[in-house]
């Protein structure tokens, strides 16, 4: 079983923060906000890993891309609390 809380916490520190964000509400938000509900069952122990995910077509799912492609583009956003992504 994943403890997906430990997995969070892996992926901010050694994903998010050595990729120099340092935008403290996105830090909590990537924190408090659970990947592995938002992939396939059989994926969501890959949910945190810095890799592309191949997920099906059709279910309101869009391409899980690596969290290291996507930083550049979000770390500069300003992000509150009522922040919806």
């Amino acid at each position: 079983m994943v403890d997906f809380r430990a997995a969070r916490r892996a992926m901010v520190d050694g994903q998010v923060r050595t990729n120099g964000v340092t935008n403290l509400d996105l830090i909590e938000a990537m924190l408090d906000v659970p990947r592995e509900a938002f992939v396939p069952e059989r994926l969501a122990a890959l949910a945190y890993l810095d890799l592309d995910l191949s997920l099906p077509a059709g279910d309101g799912a869009t391409p899980a891309v690596q969290i290291t492609v996507l930083l550049p583009m979000r770390s500069p956003a300003t992000i509150t609390p009522s922040s919806s992504m």
